[in-house]
């Protein structure tokens, strides 16, 4: 089968760095994937791309209005003729859906979220199958969509790796290295970590001396953060040192991860820490509601108050190292069972079954 997978862009999101294993899996089981991007952004994909050695092109350079999208990608279907269109992220699937009507294609739209634009509920009839990046986002689309079941697939949207080096443990005396991964975007809620930590140096001055927090990652919220720390005056308490590709070395030196989203699908990052042995806590969302168990795999972050919840977190980490441990051991074992290599081309299987189904119907 062939297939043209639709994104809306190549910056450092979740998405986008999950194309390698994505665009692999579906190969694996003997089907050519044409990789398009509406347009680079940052291109921060590009280079997992070319390491991975997959093919990719782009329908512009820079973001153009959303027709020239359409009609872009229009044109580079009628030349190629795929069997499929696969779309992920909205502007993408909007693309990829008016696209598919046009000239009778069937089209697959990756779900990253548990929440729906109205555009997006308009036209959630113009995609042959949804795909769910978390069970909790499945659930959402066949009880929100509303979908039939049968139109809703599932694929966790992370492929686990054993780490290659131990995780770090606290001394209980030197630096306690809390942190953060992604896209520095509202939805992911970063103020909530900086006001956190201002409020736990307020309640606890001796220890917050002991603490640092890092975001690594870049976005259009970076003013409004620098802007906090500055008024908090923890300007020697945080650190945004921008993008970086290199997240295994990053999340190598944390004591505890933090991810206080508003809402997330899989969440990559999270889940990525839980894999490398890195105590976690999140709000409880998507699937980091399913993989934090209620508190048993990781603190849970009160998303009605995200600051005064993560002073509460740090205080009890900093004051609890062997349970800290213990709790990320738990963790680290789950994710690596149930997201690992082969649990995720058995979800890919699983998802192009489904596909076949609906094609037959």
């Amino acid at each position: 089968m062939k297939i043209s997978y639709l994104i809306s862009t190549f910056e450092d999101g979740g998405a986008e760095f999950a194309l390698p294993a994505i665009v692999k899996a579906l190969e694996a089981e003997g089907h050519d994937v044409q990789l398009v991007a509406c347009n680079r952004s940052n291109g921060a994909t590009i280079p997992r791309l070319d390491k991975a050695g997959i093919r990719w092109q782009l329908l512009h350079d820079a973001r153009p209005p959303f027709h020239a999208s359409v009609w872009a990608f229009a044109r580079l279907m009628l030349h190629k003729r795929p069997d499929v269109i696969w779309t992920s992220l909205s502007r993408a699937t909007a693309a990829g859906q008016l696209v598919g009507k046009l000239l009778n294609i069937p089209v697959v739209s990756w779900k990253h979220s548990a929440s729906l634009r109205p555009h997006t509920r308009r036209m959630r009839n113009f995609s042959t199958l949804w795909v769910a990046d978390s069970p909790d986002v499945a659930r959402f689309m066949r009880d929100e969509g509303p979908l039939d079941a049968d139109r809703v697939a599932q694929w966790p949207l992370y492929q686990a790796q054993p780490p290659s080096t131990p995780p770090l443990q606290w001394d209980g005396v030197g630096r306690f290295h809390i942190g953060s991964s992604g896209r520095l975007h509202e939805v992911k809620n970063y103020p909530a970590l900086i006001e956190g930590l201002a409020l736990f140096k307020r309640q606890n001055p001796q220890a917050a001396q002991q603490v640092h927090l890092t975001i690594l990652g870049e976005g259009p919220e970076r003013a409004k953060l620098e802007a906090l720390v500055r008024q908090h005056g923890l300007e020697s308490n945080v650190t945004l040192p921008g993008f970086s590709d290199d997240v295994p070395s990053f999340l190598e030196s944390l004591h505890l991860y933090l991810q206080p989203s508003r809402y997330e699908g899989m969440c990559l990052a999270l889940h990525e820490a839980m894999a490398a042995g890195v105590p976690c806590a999140a709000t409880p969302f998507g699937q980091m509601r399913e993989s934090l168990d209620g508190g048993r795999c990781g603190f849970v972050i009160d998303p009605a108050n995200p600051a005064q919840s993560i002073a509460a977190i740090l205080a009890h980490a900093m004051a609890n190292q062997s349970a800290l441990r213990d709790m990320a051991l738990i963790a680290q074992k789950n994710t690596l069972s149930q997201f690992g290599p082969e649990a995720f081309q058995k979800h890919a299987q699983n998802v192009l079954q489904a596909l076949q189904n609906r094609l037959r119907a």
